[in-house]
């Protein structure tokens, strides 16, 4: 059976506070160098410590005020209720305003975890971001997972798009052609989507080992979804039970 990195259960431990969910007890993940890591010490609760120093690092991230505007990759923060654990922050893609109202945009969830890819996944790398390499929490741009976010006047930006990539998220968005090759998790394939080169992951297989990712960025996504945020990418108003905006 295909071994993805990190587990699922881990990557469901660092998103708790943002799906309102029990941070559950995980195996322990070993890292390859297990050399002091720079940051605070090692994670003692649920998350291991090579997924809490990913989280970190994620964290660290420095984003820089802009206006939101298509293309950009806007950083969102933690919910401050996640408790002694670390939570990863969100990134979403921006795609266009709400014609109705200026404040909001929609646009498609970033994942961070490339492992996971599916053929409808565009993986980031540094052609993909205009010659920037990826941060760690801007692994791939899940084209399936839609957001809405209310956005001030200016949105923690961590990326931009390019113009090809941004043309590919939308074109694999509205139902680009499946990718041609075979099933293979954790695995990337190289295809044409709108007469554009790019990476994605490949497709799905029955049992695939990547499907409880999937469930678990589709809730991530609808979380993402309710509230609205400050200048600063925080929540304003955490209240998931709140009316939708």
């Amino acid at each position: 059976m295909t071994r993805l990195h990190p587990s699922v259960e881990s990557i469901e431990a660092g998103y708790a506070a943002w799906l309102g969910r029990p941070v559950r007890p995980v195996a322990s993940e070993v890292a390859v160098d297990d050399r002091p890591l720079p940051g605070p010490g090692p994670s003692t609760g649920a998350v291991p410590h090579a997924v809490a120093d990913a989280i970190r690092r994620q964290a660290a991230a420095r984003p820089h005020p802009a206006a939101p505007d298509e293309g950009l990759l806007v950083c969102l923060s933690a919910p401050a209720d996640g408790g002694a654990e670390p939570q990863y922050p969100v990134v979403v893609a921006l795609d266009r305003v709400d014609p109705s109202d200026d404040g909001r945009w929609f646009g498609w969830l970033v994942g961070a975890h490339a492992d996971y890819a599916g053929d409808r996944d565009l993986v980031l790398d540094a052609e993909a971001l205009a010659g920037e390499d990826p941060v760690p929490a801007a692994g791939m741009v899940l084209c399936w997972a839609s957001v809405a976010v209310r956005l001030g006047a200016d949105a923690p930006v961590l990326h931009r798009l390019s113009a090809d990539a941004l043309a590919c998220v939308r074109a694999l968005a509205a139902g680009a052609a499946p990718s041609a090759d075979a099933p293979a998790p954790g695995r990337m394939c190289t295809r044409r989507i709108d007469g554009r080169l790019a990476v994605t992951g490949t497709p799905y297989t029955h049992d695939d080992p990547r499907t409880p990712y999937l469930e678990l960025t589709r809730a991530l996504a609808r979380a993402v979804s309710q509230p609205s945020y400050d200048d600063a990418g925080r929540l304003r108003r955490p209240d998931p039970d709140g009316p939708e905006r």
